[in-house]
């Protein structure tokens, strides 16, 4: 009885794969010396070139109207030299007497993929009036971006004047809380007060 074509064909793909994998394995266990670690590929920088980008997420929270806008220039109540390309600021000197500013900047959502932790980075310039306890700034990463916020940085008293500094914290296994990403949220409350101006954000991820 003679086999007909279409089984004769199936086996020798049969036989022609098994020959691929079979080399394919003696290559990376005898003559393939290299080692293969998974990709981290978490790296974004956002510079607020020219406006707050979409993504990111403004709550405004308080009883005025002061929130956090693109802002490009000299602060007129420091002249701090800020980035000619512009950041991001919530003005509370700029609301009327009395009102209160609570405002809310969040990340978009950052996988953390084949990353083991990350780094997140930022400049800023916190403006305090010493002559009022009720402002202040907070930084929280947010899990899953939907847990309990985490304050991992908090601002009180000014940056010596006119000069932006840089910050970072790092996000690990632990903050994460099992997540396999989140977001970062910066938080403004104040009264009277002054401000907070953030720019360059950048999250690294680390293998």
């Amino acid at each position: 009885m003679q086999r007909r074509p279409e089984r004769r064909a199936l086996r020798r793909g049969i036989i022609i794969a098994a020959a691929i994998q079979s080399a394919l394995l003696l290559g990376c266990s005898e003559g393939d010396t290299r080692s293969y670690e998974p990709r981290c590929s978490l790296d974004e920088l956002e510079t607020f070139d020219s406006a707050i980008p979409a993504g990111w997420t403004v709550v405004n929270g308080g009883s005025g109207a002061e929130t956090w806008t693109w802002y490009q220039g000299l602060l007129d109540w420091d002249f701090a030299p800020l980035a000619a390309n512009g950041g991001v600021l919530v003005d509370s000197r700029a609301g009327a007497y009395g009102e209160a500013d609570d405002a809310d900047l969040e990340t978009p959502l950052y996988d953390i993929g084949n990353c083991a932790e990350a780094t997140v980075s930022f400049r800023c310039y916190y403006k305090d009036n010493p002559d009022d306890d009720q402002d202040i700034g907070e930084v929280y990463l947010i899990p899953g971006g939907v847990d309990t916020p985490v304050l991992v940085r908090e601002f009180d008293t000014s940056n010596p004047p006119g000069v932006p500094a840089s910050y970072s914290f790092p996000v690990t296994e632990t903050l994460l809380n099992e997540r396999d990403s989140f977001s970062v949220l910066f938080h403004y409350e104040g009264r009277d007060d002054w401000g907070w101006y953030v720019d360059d954000v950048a999250v690294t991820g680390v293998l």
